[in-house]
């Protein structure tokens, strides 16, 4: 992962996360998603 920069998505709709994943790998970012706020605090 050196250089690539890391971005966590925080929603509880499945498509969004998908859709948001897609893109954001597309341009090379890696992704990281949960579907609630406590996951995302964890």
């Amino acid at each position: 992962m050196a250089g690539r920069k890391a971005i966590l998505i925080v929603d509880d709709e499945l498509d969004i996360c998908t859709l948001l994943e897609y893109n954001l790998q597309k341009e090379g970012f890696v992704t990281h998603s949960v579907h609630d706020g406590i996951s995302a605090l964890k």
